[in-house]
């Protein structure tokens, strides 16, 4: 069947992809912090933004999905996020993704701990791929791999800072989450009634974190291994350890994670060239709010920096919700990662031309001709 018929939205990616992979990933890649309450929040939040269309303007027959970012023009608004063990979730998922966003003219983040190398992300998507670097509480690790992102030739680098200790998501601990995925009986029996998953691990081979092993002692066991990586995130970002980061990368400097407006004004003073409103998805504190919740006031700090959000994108209009609400860029990780999980090597340009097509449609019904021009189009009570 048609791709095009067969997935006319990211809901029917999702269903397939939750057919596709054992338990244990599924719910690694779509569960959150706690009982999951940011990442409903995430939703409700967003659902909650409206539009009044406007149907007798024809300045809108044409909407202007390309944007200007950071010195460069992409295809549309938003970009994919950093997803971790996305080489588990499916395998080569940071490659397909790395190459969907070359073709879509879209960036793509590759997280710390993505299961492939650094160099290969590079050179499958020189000029729209971006790396991002969770902060250490090792100064020198850090500086590594920074320099190694450089001579890799990224053109950005994405610092999150939103992880001052190791997260507790209970369903990753109950299923004994792991890479390799451990082999007790439970998490066999998940793999063996997903063929193609186990098929396409056991053709691509053990996923392994290739940033960060050279920085973990030689022989670590792996369960070993994830206590000492948990152990290096204790501790929060200091504005002194973001600034040295900020001296040492000569590129552009995106800060992800934040949540307070004056950790917004102190990326600007420090010379950052965007920001990114995020509570990680609802993957890190149960009792976050929402990205679109706190874009108000990070618009008012922002400066000639660049305001990027994130948390809970499906569909086009997602986009143009977070557009209304203030960002001139959005980041979109689990739609993506759904699009892979369910079609394989072409799974990110379907979710891309998804999210294209429905953008255009909520601009044109709102009347809106480019991104800015959504704010105007927003329900307020009483209209």
């Amino acid at each position: 069947m048609d791709p095009t018929r067969r997935y006319p939205s990211v809901w029917y990616l999702e269903q397939a992809a939750r057919r596709r992979v054992p338990r244990f990933c599924w719910e690694y890649l779509t569960g959150g912090a706690g009982r999951g309450g940011a990442v409903q929040r995430n939703r409700t939040m967003l659902d909650a933004v409206r539009f009044v269309p406007r149907l007798l303007d024809d300045a809108a027959d044409r909407p202007k999905l390309s944007v200007d970012l950071m010195g460069r023009r992409y295809d549309a608004p938003f970009g994919i996020a950093p997803i971790g063990l996305g080489g588990l979730v499916w395998p080569h998922a940071a490659e397909y993704l790395a190459a969907s966003a070359r073709r879509q003219n879209i960036p793509f983040i590759m997280s710390s701990y993505a299961t492939v190398a650094m160099e290969r992300i590079a050179e499958i998507a020189p000029e729209h791929a971006w790396f991002q670097l969770y902060a250490f509480n090792r100064p020198e690790m850090d500086a590594a791999i920074v320099a190694r992102a450089e001579r890799a030739g990224f053109e950005v680098l994405v610092v999150t800072v939103d992880l001052p200790t190791a997260t507790r998501r209970p369903h990753d601990a109950r299923n004994g989450l792991a890479v390799p995925p451990g082999m007790d009986l439970e998490n066999l029996a998940q793999m063996v009634v997903r063929p193609r998953w186990a098929v396409a691990m056991l053709r691509a081979g053990v996923p392994r974190f290739h940033t960060l092993l050279p920085h973990v002692p030689a022989g670590m066991s792996m369960a070993d291994l994830g206590t000492h990586l948990a152990s290096l995130h204790e501790g929060h970002m200091t504005l002194e350890h973001l600034k040295a980061l900020r001296d040492a990368w000569p590129r552009k400097l995106v800060v992800k994670g934040l949540y307070h407006a004056a950790d917004v004004a102190d990326c600007r003073a420090l010379g950052a060239d965007a920001v990114v409103m995020s509570n990680h998805g609802g993957r890190h504190v149960e009792g976050a709010p929402s990205a679109i919740e706190m874009l108000e006031a990070a618009r008012a700090e922002v400066g000639s920096m660049a305001l990027i959000a994130d948390g809970g994108i499906r569909s086009g209009l997602d986009v143009a919700r977070f557009a209304a609400r203030g960002a001139d860029f959005v980041l979109c990780g689990r739609a993506f990662m759904f699009g892979v999980a369910a079609m394989g090597e072409r799974g990110g340009d379907r979710v891309a031309e998804i999210l294209k097509g429905e953008l255009h449609q909520a601009m044109a019904h709102a009347g809106a001709p480019a991104l800015a021009d959504l704010t105007g189009a927003l329900h307020t009570e009483g209209d």
